[in-house]
C-alpha cells in the first residue's frame, strides 16, 4: 500500500484535510491552482455562494480532463495505424 499524506488547506470558508499519495509540494501547487480558479469564478459570479463556485470549478476541471483524455485516445489511435 502506498504511503499516504494528509494535507490540510482552506477552500472558501471551509478547512479541508485530504488524504493523498502526493507530497506537500505537489499539493501546494494544486491548492494554488484551485484558489486561482476559484477566485476567477468568484470575480465572474460575485453573487454565487461557495458551494456553487466549488461545483462549477469541479465541472470545469472534469471537462478539461475529459477533453485531454479524448485527445490522448485519438493520438494513441492514430499512432497504432
Amino acid at each position: 500500500m502506498a504511503n499516504l499524506n494528509r494535507y490540510k488547506f482552506s477552500f472558501g470558508k471551509k478547512t479541508l484535510t485530504l488524504t493523498t499519495e502526493y507530497d506537500n509540494l505537489f499539493m501546494e501547487e494544486i491548492e494554488r491552482l484551485a484558489q486561482e480558479k476559484y477566485q476567477a469564478l468568484k470575480e465572474q459570479m460575485p453573487k454565487a455562494d461557495d458551494e456553487t463556485l466549488a461545483i462549477l470549478l469541479a465541472i470545469n476541471t472534469l471537462s478539461v480532463q475529459l477533453k485531454r483524455e479524448v485527445e490522448r485516445a485519438q493520438e494513441d489511435q492514430e499512432a497504432t495505424k
